[in-house]
């Protein structure tokens, strides 16, 4: 198996880096430009629904990848089409055609996600999935941290008009990513180095055309994938309640200006790289799943935090900013071990042969969470509720969620795959041990008679 160059590699990353900046221009200040367009926040509730919904494609992206084995060719045309999103965003019109192109970006988005980390999962090898995995999302959120703090500053100095020039120059990095996707090859099984999709696709000649009942059939036997996902699901539908409200609730509340929250996200984004980068040289020893649901603890404080009237913090701190530095440092840290495990654990816990499959239905699922979760939020404030109601709400969803990523087991066996794979590799090594039970005692014999 031949292996990519280190060219290659470093392409990947800047791609992975350009893919964050983009998301840091186009995505923490959308609830503001929405609202300063004329958009309600019931309405911005309901577009952030429906931003949501466009990752529910990800079940289709998934079984074409694993149908017809062109993740790069589904990835090319969503980073076409994803920058014609965001040209649609530059139009200094209706807060609804602003809304529509972050709609169209969501879904493009989520298709270039797919193949994107099918290639990743392909090229690189299992003892490494973990390492490799906390890299690029590392790259990723540098780039989300620079993109929030230039954008944030920019907000702050010329006002909001200038979204037009942040969304110009995001449609420009996604032409760029485009260029720079062509240095890397299309799925090739004689790069592939991920040693069980070896095995599945190639030595074992798998076929890949799965009903979706045997897909799930598939995994269903996979012990403790069922309660991780449903878990990860009622936590992420908690956050889904309160994700459009908080950078407003920052700005309105505890009155930050949007270089504040800028800064502030720049550090939280910050010491999630940290977090990932430090776990890198033990990723692929410890218990992830473990290590996964310490993180989901520690992301609950945000929302927690704002609730909190803000005069009662500043008797304790001096200024909301340092208050907010403090909590972002403890988020962090949890927000960091979430995004730099989840999707690492979730191909611990799949069989290789529906891989991206599984993980697009989970995807797709995921979507239509958060979707449900803004018209819930929406209807929650349609009827006179609160935010910090809607606060509350996610609290004890996130809590719940919690309590079920607890109780679920981990995978069997670290840096494994699923049952039929885990017995061929182990069969294997079986073999190999029992030959050298075997043929010890003769090379200790051979060794006894030389001297």
């Amino acid at each position: 198996m031949s292996k990519l160059s280190k060219v290659q590699i470093h392409f990947w990353y800047l791609i992975t880096l350009i893919m964050g900046l983009i998301e840091g221009l186009v995505g923490t200040f959308f609830p503001l430009v929405f609202l300063d367009r004329g958009g309600s926040l019931v309405a911005l509730s309901i577009m952030i629904s429906l931003i949501s919904l466009g990752g529910a494609f990800q079940s289709i992206w998934g079984y074409i990848i694993d149908r017809y084995q062109r993740p790069k060719s589904l990835a090319n045309t969503a980073l076409l089409i994803g920058s014609t999103s965001l040209g649609l965003m530059t139009i200094n019109g209706s807060p609804t055609i602003f809304g529509a192109g972050k709609v169209g970006h969501s879904l493009t988005t989520a298709a270039f996600g797919n193949g994107n980390a099918y290639l990743r999962s392909a090229y690189f090898s299992t003892t490494q999935r973990g390492r490799i995995g906390n890299m690029f999302m590392g790259f990723n959120l540098i780039g989300v941290a620079f993109g929030v703090f230039v954008t944030g500053l920019v907000y702050d100095t010329y006002g909001y008009q200038y979204a037009v020039l942040i969304h110009g120059l995001a449609a420009a990095l996604a032409i760029l990513s485009l260029v720079f996707f062509k240095t890397i090859p299309e799925f090739n099984s004689s790069l592939i180095q991920d040693e069980q999709l070896w095995a599945a696709l190639v030595e074992n000649k798998a076929d890949l055309n799965y009903s979706l009942a045997d897909t799930l059939r598939i995994a269903s036997r996979s012990e403790g994938l069922v309660q991780f996902i449903i878990g990860i699901l009622i936590f992420q539908f908690a956050v889904g309640l309160s994700g459009p409200f908080f950078i407003v609730e920052l700005h309105r509340a505890w009155q930050l200006s949007t270089l504040n929250i800028g800064v502030i996200t720049t550090f939280n984004t910050i010491m999630q790289v940290i977090v990932i980068f430090l776990f890198v040289p033990i990723v692929d020893i410890i218990n992830r799943k473990r290590t996964f649901t310490i993180g989901t603890a520690f992301a609950i404080i945000p929302v927690i935090a704002i609730i909190i009237p803000p005069p009662w913090i500043t008797a304790y701190f001096d200024g909301v900013v340092a208050f907010w530095i403090f909590i972002y440092f403890l988020s962090s840290i949890g927000w960091g071990l979430v995004n730099s495990l989840l999707l690492t654990l979730l191909i611990d816990f799949v069989h290789p042969k529906i891989r991206a499959t599984v993980i697009g239905i989970y995807g797709s699922i995921q979507a239509l969470v958060v979707f449900l979760a803004g018209l819930l939020a929406a209807m929650i404030l349609s009827l006179g509720g609160t935010t910090t109601l809607v606060f509350g709400c996610s609290i004890s969803g996130r809590l719940l969620g919690l309590f079920i990523l607890i109780l679920a087991p981990s995978p069997p066996l670290l840096n494994s795959d699923y049952y039929e794979q885990r017995r061929i590799f182990l069969s294997r090594l079986y073999t190999t041990v029992e030959r050298g039970i075997v043929w010890i005692p003769i090379v200790g014999k051979l060794i006894l008679k030389d001297k």
